[in-house]
């Protein structure tokens, strides 16, 4: 009995050492598949908030990503954040948090035209200053 129980013990000290041999590779690819798959869990559940995060977790998975890959992070969002948080606008049109989300991820991609978007986040929210900061920035690079 005795030489069993030494057995195991050595099998999970043998585990333990294994996990804190882990390269930081490994723990970077376990990273980015976490994130992929709450990304995923969150689209799924198609609700505005749901989608909202995870236009937000496409965005962090990818700067992630070129960050682990010893990458300078680019500054525009994937692809598929933009599109998430425009499919959470359309089920939440008259949440201002939801369109200015939209609005930062719109102003992050170099071909995306922010100004009806601007005019609806000062439509639903007169009173956010937000808005408007971004076309005194317009305004200000046309100078």
């Amino acid at each position: 009995m005795p030489v069993r129980v030494s057995i195991v013990l050595m099998g999970v000290a043998g585990v333990m050492l294994a996990g804190c041999a882990t390269t930081e590779e490994a723990k970077a690819a376990r990273s980015r598949t976490q994130l992929q798959a709450l990304q995923q869990e969150l689209t799924a559940r198609g609700d505005p908030d749901s989608l909202a995060a995870a236009a937000l977790f496409a965005t962090w998975r990818a700067k992630l990503i070129q960050i682990l890959n010893r990458q300078s992070p680019d500054l525009a969002p994937p692809i598929g954040a933009f599109d998430l948080i425009t499919r959470a606008v359309a089920a939440a049109p008259e949440r201002a948090d939801l369109a200015f989300e939209q609005l930062q991820l719109c102003q992050e991609q170099p071909t995306c035209n922010s100004e009806a978007l601007e005019a609806r986040l000062r439509q639903l929210d007169p009173q956010d200053g937000m808005s408007w900061a971004y076309e005194l920035a317009r305004a200000a690079q046309a100078n």
